[in-house]
């Protein structure tokens, strides 16, 4: 066991670790509800998705660097996860907004 794991045996310690874990959540949840609400937030969530290639193949004949890539490629999901659990308009929005390509 871990210094962060909480003691299973102890379901005092079980409660605060689930607690603190939803506090997170809130939280997380606030801060993307917050950054998909401007034009600029949504801009640089779209550039993360780029960057991570997430609709781009990951593999390129080297085995590490295939890694890589696929490695930031699941960071750009889960992100991507993050925009549609938040706030579902949001992607679509991001889309028309870079489509758009002005740049308000």
């Amino acid at each position: 066991m871990t210094q962060d794991e909480p003691d299973t045996g102890d379901g005092h310690a079980v409660d605060r670790g689930r607690s603190r874990a939803q506090s997170e959540a809130v939280r997380l949840k606030a801060a993307f509800q917050w950054l998909l609400s401007d034009r600029r937030g949504r801009r640089l969530a779209w550039w993360l998705l780029q960057e991570a290639g997430i609709y781009r193949t990951s593999f390129s004949g080297d085995p590490a660097a295939t890694a890589f890539q696929e490695g930031r490629r699941d960071i750009g999901l889960k992100v991507l996860h993050r925009v549609h659990e938040t706030a579902p308009d949001a992607y679509a929005q991001m889309l028309n907004e870079q489509r758009g390509g002005d740049d308000a």
